[in-house]
């Protein structure tokens, strides 16, 4: 999947690839992603109160943050998968060029992607993949900071959730600081900004009075 993604490549392959993406998020609307995350968010909150954890803090990040966006996108790209977000996650966390969790982590890697392409291998099905995947780490991490910070607008002028980031550049992947620019800038500037935005900001201020049901 890395090998057909936007994120690392460049010059004539990534203008292609990034389309697929761009035009996929234009079929989306925000308004209507931050609906579906606040009812999302609703009913994982009434899961939480009904299993009655309530009396001991809850990871934000397994119970909501990362379940809620990966949800909701998936719904949006159409991607049925019963056990999504957990092979989204699987995905995640061994997509940069460099991840070190091991041959496990890397055969969970892999039969994720399988499962989530459904036998079609094309640009297309891995810029939809490569979406959840790269909304997935992200997305949580930006409710997490809005939370802590009292704003999603907050966390990214003071704590962007993801601080620093790899491109390719001439074929080699580099390191790239977004402090100043948590979304990026450039050719390589995340298309998702407007989507990102409005589920984390919903989530925030559902999550809000419930903050200290869960420790993050």
């Amino acid at each position: 999947m890395r090998a057909s993604v936007a994120r690392f490549s460049d010059g004539p392959a990534h203008r292609r690839r990034r389309a697929y993406a761009v035009a996929m998020l234009d079929r989306l609307d925000p308004a209507a992603l931050a609906r579906d995350a606040a009812a999302e968010t609703g009913a994982v909150l009434e899961r939480i109160a009904a299993a009655g954890t309530g009396r001991e803090p809850v990871d934000l990040m397994s119970a909501v943050a990362r379940p809620v966006p990966v949800a909701v996108l998936g719904r949006a790209l159409a991607v049925p998968d019963d056990d999504l977000t957990a092979r989204v996650a699987a995905a995640a966390r061994a997509y940069q060029p460099d991840h070190d969790g091991g041959r496990d982590a890397a055969r969970r890697a892999d039969a994720a992607v399988d499962a989530l392409a459904a036998g079609d291998r094309s640009e297309g099905s891995a810029a939809r993949i490569g979406l959840l995947v790269q909304a997935c780490e992200a997305t949580a991490a930006l409710v997490r900071n809005g939370l802590r910070h009292g704003s999603v607008q907050a966390a990214l002028r003071d704590d962007p959730p993801v601080p620093r980031t790899r491109r390719v550049r001439n074929g080699a992947v580099v390191p790239v600081e977004l402090r100043g620019h948590p979304f990026g800038a450039g050719p390589h500037e995340c298309p998702g900004r407007a989507h990102a935005v409005a589920i984390a900001s919903v989530m925030v201020d559902l999550l809000w009075p419930r903050a200290f049901f869960f420790r993050y």
